[in-house]
């Protein structure tokens, strides 16, 4: 969720059609806001966000290994054996 300096949550914030505050009857610890966002806005936000990110190249491609040093995530592997 704080991935890229919380883009999730600043998205949201310009795409959300509702939003309401849970459990308004208790105290401040279990209170949360929840939001509902328009689904094809949001997703045209966030790509347009991960495009301009920068040091990050998006691919779209399908991942057929998750590859695993250490037990740390350090790449994958397509279903076109690339790394």
């Amino acid at each position: 969720v704080d991935a890229l300096g919380g883009e999730m949550a600043k998205n949201i914030d310009k795409t959300y059609i509702q939003m309401k505050m849970l459990n308004t009857g208790k105290g401040p610890a279990v209170r949360a806001l929840r939001a509902q966002a328009d689904k094809e806005l949001y997703s045209k936000e966030m790509r347009k966000t991960v495009e301009n990110q920068e040091n990050l190249t998006l691919r779209q491609t399908m991942i057929d290994e998750i590859l695993v040093e250490n037990g740390k995530v350090v790449g994958v592997r397509t279903a076109t054996h690339q790394e």
